[in-house]
């Protein structure tokens, strides 16, 4: 369990900063529709996918997806925020059974 944990951590890493970071961008509500719907998606697609390809479908990235981004609301935005968590790990565990198809190919 541990060194499976180790294998995520760059990526929990990479979602935490883009979640605590990214949104001190945020100037108007065009710039924060953007973010949310453009930006958080591309990258919980982007980093499943490569999370799948490098180390195989895992369930838990896409969980901690929505944890992390659940952390957020209540700094960044208001609780109707909350609902992003749900399809932010829905996409990134897409992502991650779409990377994982390389990761099963190179393996055998």
């Amino acid at each position: 369990m541990g060194d499976r944990l180790r294998r995520l951590l760059p990526f929990v890493l990479i979602f935490t900063a883009a979640f605590y970071l990214l949104p001190l961008l945020i100037q108007d509500t065009g710039s924060a529709m953007l973010m949310m719907l453009v930006i958080f998606p591309a990258l919980a697609f982007a980093l499943g996918v490569a999370e799948g390809a490098l180390c195989g479908f895992d369930i838990i990235l896409p969980i901690g997806v929505g944890w992390i981004f659940i952390g957020t609301v209540f700094i960044h935005y208001n609780e109707s925020a909350l609902f992003y968590a749900l399809p932010y790990s829905v996409i990134c565990l897409i992502g991650s059974f779409v990377g994982s198809i390389s990761y099963r190919s190179r393996r055998r």
